[in-house]
């Protein structure tokens, strides 16, 4: 399998995506964490563990500043499980806003959000091209627990839903993409539909070239 520990790359995706999305509902500094405040509000039996990961997702939410909000990531992170119910619950709930930060930040979890991988499935497949990279990069971070259900998205699925699924395959294990998939990823390459996917199927190419040479070896 491919190496898809992608480091400081993947962490600049996470980071700019998460400002992103901010920027994509009109949000400046602190607003998006008010919204995250009625929702855990009032939650008193929230173990410590939980409260931590609250507050940094405020933090990512309500703040632009990449340095702010790669900090908070790490602290999801080092939180592990006990970050899942305040991820699964925002994951599910009705805010959208709410929910393409979750969605973001569910993958710095890694396999110990894997059975958040149904719901990002679905999630690829809404209209909103910042849900669907959101849903894509988790789907990869979480690992090799994503790869039964990408295969049937990107051998069923349709438009930018397959595009994304491939793009992730092509991250974890470049082994995996059929003929079509990789025409898919070079079709957004060369006819892209959005201004981000000829960026990410050139990564995604890059990825099985290298496996390919490897292979030749």
């Amino acid at each position: 399998m491919a190496d898809c520990d992608c480091g400081l790359h993947v962490g600049a995706h996470l980071v700019g995506l998460c400002i992103w999305i901010q920027e994509k509902n009109g949000l400046g500094p602190g607003v998006y964490g008010r919204v995250f405040d009625d929702v855990v509000a009032g939650v008193d039996s929230m173990k410590d563990n939980q409260s931590e990961v609250s507050l940094s997702l405020q933090k990512i939410a309500g703040s632009n500043d990449h340095m702010q909000v790669a900090a908070a990531m790490r602290e999801v992170k080092r939180s592990g499980k006990d970050a899942l119910p305040v991820l699964m619950e925002a994951l599910h709930g009705d805010d959208p806003l709410l929910r393409d930060i979750a969605c973001a930040v569910l993958g710095e979890l890694g396999p110990d959000a894997a059975e958040a991988v149904p719901r990002l499935i679905e999630l690829l497949h809404m209209d909103a091209e910042e849900t669907r990279m959101a849903a894509a990069l988790s789907l990869m971070r979480i690992g090799a627990d994503s790869l039964p259900l990408l295969k049937v998205t990107a051998e069923q699925g349709a438009g930018l839903s397959r595009f994304w699924a491939c793009w992730a395959i092509a991250w974890l294990d470049p082994s995996l993409l059929t003929s079509e998939m990789i025409t898919c990823l070079k079709a957004e390459q060369e006819q892209p539909t959005s201004a981000v996917t000829p960026f990410a199927a050139t990564e995604a190419i890059c990825k099985v070239i290298a496996w390919q040479l490897k292979e030749a070896d």
